[in-house]
């Protein structure tokens, strides 16, 4: 049996135990097989009860790097909407699995006011929090980006920062309205990908 994992993806792939050819049966979560464009895709591989050490890696529009992780390889995808995984037994070279994962961007990430995430209810202590970048807890995926610009808008007034922080300007125009509610437009970068986003969130401030 083969099991990959990619983080939250977890893929059960498995295979009669002898002979390449056999047919390939792929279980998962209600998840897809995917690897990220431009992103370090660290995988756990297993084939049946050989060791890692016995096995051979080979990709087909993708790269293997090492990983430290025990028992894991790291899979480096640029172009191309798929990519092919190959691992075989060096004792057995007749032993022999391919899987084939769809490649696409990382998804985009979300802004948080302090822990607070788009579309929930910010205090009054959240707004002096740091502005942070990054993906929910439940996607287990590292990243590098950081906060270029920001546009703060509430109630037809618009700020414009640079930091990981609000300005005292902009928490005193929160704090000062009758309104509740603000959109907060961050644009960001990321070095692994080497490309610029734009996200649009709201929040909803509880004044009391």
């Amino acid at each position: 049996m083969i099991k990959l994992i990619n983080y939250a993806l977890l893929l059960w792939l498995a295979i009669a135990p002898v002979c390449f050819g056999q047919d390939l049966i792929v279980q998962h979560n209600n998840q897809e097989q995917v690897l990220y464009r431009f992103f370090k895709n660290s995988i756990a591989v297993s084939l049946g009860n050989l060791p890692f050490e016995d096995l051979n890696f080979k990709c087909v529009n993708c790269e293997i790097q090492s990983d430290n992780t025990k028992n894991s390889i790291i899979i480096l995808t640029k172009e191309g909407s798929t990519a092919e995984l190959i691992v075989s037994s060096k004792s057995n070279p007749n032993k022999e699995v391919k899987q084939v994962f769809k490649v696409q961007g990382l998804p985009n990430p979300q802004v948080f006011m302090g822990y607070k995430e788009s579309g929930e209810i910010v205090s009054i202590n959240d707004l002096y929090k740091k502005i942070s970048v990054g993906y929910p807890s439940y996607l287990l995926l590292k990243n590098d980006f950081r906060l270029i610009e920001w546009e703060l808008s509430m109630d037809g007034t618009t700020i414009i920062g640079a930091s990981d922080s609000l300005s005292i300007e902009a928490i005193e125009l929160l704090t000062s309205r009758d309104a509740n509610t603000f959109t907060f437009r961050a644009r960001i970068a990321s070095k692994t990908e080497g490309i610029e986003r734009k996200l649009d969130s709201i929040f909803v401030l509880q004044k009391n």
